[in-house]
């Protein structure tokens, strides 16, 4: 997840600087989610044993993929709005 995050960032047509801080703020917020991912999956292990595999190998993965997409989203419109705001003298 985090390396098609970082392909997306580093392919949008955007200054090197709002790259760069899109891919560290990015990979820190993807991090952020798979331990989120991981902590859930535990859960799931110790109280529904049955659907761990379905949890892991299904629909953690596709979450994981959809958040890190929204998080590139997120990232490309924060890129604009900074891009459109007039420069302050």
């Amino acid at each position: 997840a985090q390396c098609l995050f970082i392909a997306a960032v580093i392919a949008y047509a955007t200054p090197w600087r709002k790259r760069l801080l899109g891919v560290v703020a990015g990979c820190a917020c993807i991090t952020a989610l798979n331990v989120g991912r991981i902590v859930s999956l535990y859960f799931v292990g110790v109280h529904a044993p049955s659907l761990f595999n379905v949890m892991h190998e299904e629909v953690m993965q596709v979450a994981l993929v959809v958040l890190s997409l929204l998080t590139f989203v997120g990232w490309m419109f924060w890129v604009e709005r900074t891009s459109a705001e007039p420069a302050t003298a």
